[in-house]
């Protein structure tokens, strides 16, 4: 797969850029709840509250948001060749105002959200975390661009090509679905499930958080907002069965 086909997580962005040493959000969040992440200074920032069990929203106000996740037992753990299914829409949207989406040197996708969830299970040889040696890395050895294996690359998974455009659900309800199988999903370094079955099966039932991510161009997480500020992103019916 060439470099302009990857996609990858805000993470990998920043660390491809050497714009920021790598970080994950700080905080914790109820375990029940949802809550939303925003970056902040280059990284992402702690937990935003933004609902309870099967709802949740946030604001567009604070800035661009990269993930809205919960931690709720009811919809983590094994999750193996079940449903996700949520639906999602955006209302108060000052007309006339854009959906935009940060840093992205590639792809012409508009600004979007997809699920995503992270795990316990981590597979392959891993560089340090935290501590990645700070860029310019030495040839062939940049863990962003997949040429250093790394664990943490079956940490984090993406529904690919599962999303929906943020324009499609301004001032709509559309219904977003992804089985949990390795035709449907992609890992932190743009690695389709059915490449890596056995890590994409470990990491499927051992699931610690779940919800959505947000991005455009060819990055799933690189954060999205308003041109303006203004809007509300909301979520209803949120189930894994």
């Amino acid at each position: 797969m060439s470099l302009r086909h990857r996609i990858f997580s805000a993470s990998a962005l920043a660390l491809a850029m050497g714009m920021v040493a790598f970080a994950l959000p700080t905080g914790a969040a109820t375990p029940n709840s949802w809550s939303a992440y925003y970056y902040n200074n280059g990284g992402v920032g702690g937990p935003t509250p933004a609902g309870s069990g099967s709802s949740a929203s946030f604001d567009f106000s604070p800035g661009y948001v990269a993930t809205l996740t919960t931690t709720n037992s009811a919809v983590t753990g094994d999750l193996t060749g079940l449903t996700v299914t949520a639906n999602i829409s955006v209302t108060g949207v000052t007309p006339g105002a854009n959906f935009v989406y940060q840093d992205s040197w590639c792809g012409t996708t508009p600004a979007s959200v997809r699920f995503y969830f992270s795990s316990t299970a981590m597979s392959g040889t891993s560089w340090p975390l935290p501590g990645v040696p700070p860029a310019p890395w030495a040839p062939g050895t940049s863990p962003a661009f997949g040429l250093t294996p790394s664990a943490y690359y079956s940490h984090s998974w993406w529904s690919n090509p599962t999303a929906l455009t943020l324009d499609s659900v301004n001032g709509s309800t559309l219904t977003l679905t992804a089985k949990f199988d390795a035709s449907s999903w992609s890992d932190w370094n743009g690695q389709e499930a059915s490449a890596v079955p056995g890590s994409f099966a470990a990491a499927v039932s051992h699931v610690k958080s779940i919800g959505f991510s947000f991005g455009g161009g060819c990055f799933f997480e690189n954060g999205v907002t308003t041109s303006d500020g203004t809007g509300t992103f909301n979520v209803s019916g949120f189930s894994v069965s």
